[in-house]
């Protein structure tokens, strides 16, 4: 519709809808299509505000395959892009640095980066959430407990039933299973599971397949062959797209998970993962999370 009314602006933003669409089904290739419609057309047309909105998706598809720092590059082109065009929300869409954090493994970088924008948007909850899952990485249980236990306490209600809240039950679950906290796994385990061929995205963000963070539920749950079936389906889909930045930890989850389970045949299985994922982890550099798993792979060693 938008490209027979040749209105261009509408042609943006129909782009932008489309590339966040498929994003969120792991169609990068028609997401592309619908990225590369607005970059043009914001070029083009050099408004202001769709040159903001174009910075920040490219951001978004950097960090689908994981070129973490081209992710930085436009979160601060947008970040200035925004404040230029008045953009009151244009720190909040700025927020793929602390996702990027995370995903480095710079745990407490991530914390502190989600402090200040939960007191700025204290109406978004999906930056509380995401502070449960730094918290409970930096091994702080107690704080990312109580995060996550507030949230368990209306039965996930406080999270707003719009586009992010898939994102929020994913960051959530993360934290649990971090924590090891096996009630609120269930629970989110059954909140997830609709979603099951879904990818967590926000306009900024993209955390990947949600069979990574089912894996991760059914581990705690000790639903191990579940597990099992859900990282391969994450590694599968990841590694078809090219989620480079991603996959790495879903190689390493499972991995964790194997050697969890503890059959004979586990380990050498493990071993193989953690050494893909530290292939991956040395490929998009994060020194942070390749260090993890040698230290896994030194206990296997052993």
């Amino acid at each position: 519709m938008a490209g027979q009314l040749a209105d261009r602006t509408l042609q943006f933003h129909a782009g932008a809808a489309l590339f966040l669409t498929a994003s969120g089904t792991g169609d990068m290739d028609l997401a592309d299509q619908g990225l590369s419609g607005c970059v043009r057309i914001a070029e083009e047309l050099g408004q202001p505000v769709l040159r903001w909105r174009a910075a920040y998706l490219q951001a978004h598809r950097a960090m689908v395959s994981g070129r973490f720092d081209d992710v930085e590059r436009w979160g601060d082109e947008a970040l200035s892009l925004g404040n230029e065009a008045g953009q009151p929300d244009s720190k909040a869409f700025h927020d793929s640095h602390l996702h990027v954090r995370i995903l480095q493994g710079r745990f407490e970088e991530a914390a502190e980066l989600a402090r200040p924008l939960i007191e700025q948007f204290p109406g978004a909850v999906a930056y509380s959430a995401f502070l449960a899952w730094a918290l409970a990485e930096e091994g702080r249980t107690e704080e990312a407990q109580s995060i996550l236990d507030r949230f368990r306490a209306g039965a996930f209600a406080d999270i707003p039933a719009d586009y992010l809240r898939l994102l929020g039950l994913v960051l959530l679950s993360r934290a649990c299973a971090r924590l090891e906290d096996p009630a609120a796994a269930a629970a989110l385990h059954d909140l997830l599971l609709p979603s099951q061929a879904a990818m967590s995205t926000g306009q900024t963000v993209w955390f990947g397949p949600v069979t990574h963070d089912l894996g991760l539920l059914a581990t705690v749950l000790g639903r191990y062959e579940e597990a099992e079936e859900h990282f391969a389906a994450a590694v599968e889909v990841q590694d078809r797209i090219g989620a480079r930045g991603t996959v790495v930890h879903t190689r390493l989850e499972w991995a964790r998970m194997l050697l969890r389970r503890g059959r004979p045949e586990d380990a050498p299985r493990a071993r193989t993962l953690l050494e893909e994922a530290n292939a991956g982890a040395r490929e998009v550099s994060i020194p942070a999370v390749e260090a993890r798993i040698e230290q896994l792979l030194a206990q296997i060693r052993t």
